[in-house]
């Protein structure tokens, strides 16, 4: 059977050393690189655009900051249906000699889009789990999330029943997307509208999509794949009753930027130390 592909979505904003450690766990992936593909969009023009064919990842930069997280979303899946198609020339040659040269285009074209956070952990099996539930659902989401150090299961009280059992909706770290299903909710700013546009997108994403079918419950299917840091600033500030988080974002840091010319993939001391954690446990059972 073949494989969809998968397009990992990697928003960011002067958080190059966690960067780093997501483009790391995305080249640690098992799935097929021909199946695989991470645009990273950094609207703060601190890390420079780049781009390696050869492991299947992209920086792009945005010289204006998109008005909200739903925005930059849909410019990133506008972007990455056709950013990653390749176009090169190819000589023809007869008795030694050129006599031709074709101009050969190979297109990339996206079946399904993953969140990749850059300030999470993402298990090398887990665009393998996305793809095997995309292949039973429209959509992907798991019952129950690893935060660093601790589970949060349906007993929580942070949890809130939105008709699929009881799922921790703050968080969307571990959502996928068939294209399919997307162009059907008309994107991200689509599923906002009439609602505020930075606060709760995740969430009102989340509504949205169980308003049209069941998910794929990755938890349930395959365990933990994805685990959400528990110490993040900018999870406290998303989950703000307002817009302001997004809007104000900026303001936390110093100008001008420390500028990043090439993003090195590096993983960083806790997601080493949960990797190994994770690789024991799957040893053992």
């Amino acid at each position: 059977m073949e494989k969809p592909n998968l397009l990992c979505l990697c928003p960011t904003y002067r958080r190059p050393e966690l960067l780093q450690n997501a483009l790391a766990c995305f080249l640690l992936q098992d799935y097929p690189l021909a199946n695989r593909r991470l645009l990273i969009c950094d609207d703060a023009m601190q890390v420079f655009p780049q781009k390696k064919d050869r492991e299947g990842w992209q920086v792009v930069n945005r010289t204006d900051r998109a008005p909200s997280m739903p925005d930059k979303l849909d410019e990133m899946v506008n972007l990455g249906n056709t950013i990653f198609n390749k176009q090169f020339a190819r000589d023809i040659y007869k008795s030694g000699k050129k006599v031709a040269t074709d101009i050969i285009f190979e297109e990339w074209k996206p079946d399904a889009y993953v969140l990749w956070h850059d300030d999470d952990v993402y298990l090398p099996r887990h665009l393998d789990y996305m793809a095997a539930c995309l292949s039973q659902r429209t959509w992907v989401h798991p019952s129950q999330v690893y935060i660093s150090k601790a589970y949060v299961n349906s007993k929580d009280a942070s949890l809130r029943d939105i008709g699929f059992g009881e799922v921790y909706i703050r968080w969307s770290g571990s959502f996928a997307i068939s294209m399919e299903l997307l162009k059907e909710l008309g994107g991200w700013v689509a599923v906002q509208k009439g609602q505020e546009q930075n606060a709760g997108y995740g969430r009102n994403m989340l509504e949205a999509c169980l308003r049209d079918s069941m998910p794929a419950d990755v938890y349930k299917l395959f365990g933990h794949s994805y685990i959400k840091r528990k110490q993040s600033s900018h999870s406290t500030l998303a989950t703000s009753t307002d817009e302001s988080w997004y809007r104000e974002y900026p303001t936390r840091y110093s100008w001008p930027a420390e500028l990043v010319p090439f993003l090195e993939p590096k993983l960083d001391e806790e997601t080493n130390l949960l990797l190994s954690r994770f690789r024991s446990k799957h040893l053992a059972m």
